[in-house]
């Protein structure tokens, strides 16, 4: 077990002798927390070192819960049998023995394969032509990771429903009002590649003529024309060449990725570097005055993506990106995929925009089953980031909170924490139009963490949380024990500690004994 914990981290204990302390300091060690696990990177590992004060106040409940786990019965047990014991008290839901979710819907089957090359077609055409019903009705489909199915939006009361509103169908179709954009000049010759190369290179945008106006229009022109079909940003980087791809490759080192929980992501923080990919703010401006003219014919999840280039190019425009959240919700948000609409609430939090009407019904579409069910971790991931920073206020954020809750430990309990991804009939993998297979990645202990954060953050012990951090408890103990490196970040267990340390200080009931679980497994690391 040596090898499995790289460059463990180890921060001094200190002494605490009451709560108060540690609850007039909390920010000050939340802040230093951050630069131990950083720069200590070659010692020894401890779980308790990196929360020294939330820590020292929860020894006693450690020695304790190790004396009666280790002496119990006829016989003392070994810190082995020990470790295995308090996996056993953590939790009534064991690998392989997941109880299904009671649900009163009669659910479809789950997509196999996120929708296949006839219902992407069908859906397709419902975007270029959803049908228009009597009363204010429109007709759509939904996504096909989640069936194509039919769904009605009513443009003047704002509801939304699944069943048929009326027994009078109309056939009249609806038809974008707006033309297609025309180009013309350098800026439709060029292409992808060398257009990001021009847009480096002032010199060259002035010899071309090529102003942020022109190439605004080119800008939104690819975004309208394309198909989205494998759901993620991974597609959409290679038509947006205000994004400089190059250069993040080129950073890449053999085992340097922005891998997941690296810190160089996609979704990594926010940096000066990370702004530099992207193409200058006045750029972005043109872009938005453009897009804002021509929201209905760009499709729902090449919008979010849109958006994301501005929240990752650290670029504010309230003004649009309120335009887009009012147009997102007439009635488009259950035609977006399970990346698209955990995307769509991340940038918005990213950006510190607080829409209500998103946020709400964004929630509303997330807690519906068939929904849920389709999550994969990244989408659990980015839902949390954005309503851990929305606030607990509202009543819709409560119920999603516990619906998510109620949904992640299915991909936990049942999941071989050695594999990098998830089987496919727990969770259907992505097909890409070329017919090649992508399974969707299982969960890592660094992206448990920001999700047991949030729900910490919000204060949210409901049972159904305190479940799902209890099925989260184990499946760090597992992988602590037998995922492969490459599959861990430095100081991981560390800093998920932390957070049942925090659930601790907030007086959750069973926060105690996860944290005397993963105490144990400190012990028997430090053995090794």
């Amino acid at each position: 077990m040596s090898g499995i914990l790289r460059h463990h981290p180890r921060v001094q204990v200190g002494r605490v002798s009451s709560w108060e302390p540690f609850l007039l300091r909390r920010r000050e060690v939340q802040r230093n927390q951050k630069e131990q696990l950083r720069d200590a990177g070659s010692c020894r590992w401890s779980c308790a070192g990196s929360i020294a004060p939330a820590m020292c106040l929860a020894r006693y409940v450690r020695r304790n819960r190790l004396e009666r786990i280790m002496c119990t019965g006829t016989g003392c047990r070994n810190v082995r049998g020990a470790l295995a014991a308090a996996r056993r008290s953590l939790s009534s839901v064991r690998l392989g023995q997941s109880p299904p979710i009671s649900t009163a819907e009669d659910l479809p089957p789950m997509s196999t394969d996120g929708g296949g090359e006839e219902e992407f077609q069908e859906y397709w055409e419902w975007f270029r032509k959803p049908k228009a019903w009597p009363d204010g009705w429109v007709e759509r489909r939904t996504h096909p990771q989640v069936g194509v199915l039919p769904y009605w939006y009513n443009t003047e009361t704002q509801q939304t429903c699944f069943e048929p509103p009326s027994n009078r169908e109309s056939s009249e179709e609806l038809h974008q009002t707006e033309e297609p954009l025309e180009m013309e000049g350098p800026a439709a010759d060029l292409s992808i590649k060398e257009l990001r190369q021009k847009l480096q290179d002032p010199d060259e945008l002035q010899r071309l003529k090529l102003t942020d106006d022109i190439l605004a229009r080119r800008a939104v022109w690819e975004y309208e024309i394309f198909i989205p079909r494998v759901l993620s940003w991974h597609d959409y980087q290679y038509n947006t060449f205000w994004f400089f791809i190059e250069d993040r490759e080129k950073g890449k080192g053999k085992g340097k990725g922005g891998g997941r929980g690296s810190g160089k992501g996609y979704f990594a923080a926010e940096t000066e570097k990370n702004k530099k990919m992207f193409a200058h703010q006045g750029f972005f401006e043109a872009v938005a005055k453009v897009a804002s003219q021509r929201l209905e014919r760009i499709h729902p999840i090449n919008l979010v993506y849109l958006l994301w280039t501005f929240t990752r190019a650290g670029v504010r425009a309230q003004t649009f990106f309120d335009q887009a959240a009012d147009h997102f919700c007439n009635g488009l948000l259950p035609s977006l995929d399970r990346c698209g609409l955990g995307t769509l609430v991340w940038c918005y939090a990213r950006q510190k925009f607080r829409h209500h009407r998103l946020f709400d019904e964004a929630a509303k579409e997330l807690q519906r089953t068939v929904r849920v069910r389709s999550l994969a971790p990244r989408n659990f991931q980015n839902t949390m980031i954005a309503y851990r920073w929305y606030g607990m206020g509202r009543p819709t954020t409560r119920s999603l909170i516990d619906k998510l809750a109620a949904w992640l430990p299915r991909l936990l309990d049942d999941h071989d924490e050695r594999r990098p991804k998830l089987r496919p009939d727990v969770m259907f993998s992505y097909t890409c139009k070329d017919g090649s297979v992508v399974p969707a990645d299982s969960f890592r202990i660094s992206g448990l963490s920001v999700i047991a954060r949030g729900f910490v953050h919000l204060d949210a012990s409901t049972e159904p949380v305190e479940a799902c951090l209890a099925s989260m408890t184990d499946y760090v103990l597992r992988s602590a024990r037998r995922s492969p490196t490459w599959m861990r970040t430095d100081g991981d267990v560390a800093v998920f500690t932390t957070v049942v340390a925090e659930a601790v200080v907030k007086g959750w009931p069973a926060a105690p004994d996860w944290l005397a679980d993963l105490e144990v497994l400190r012990e028997v690391m430090d053995e090794f």
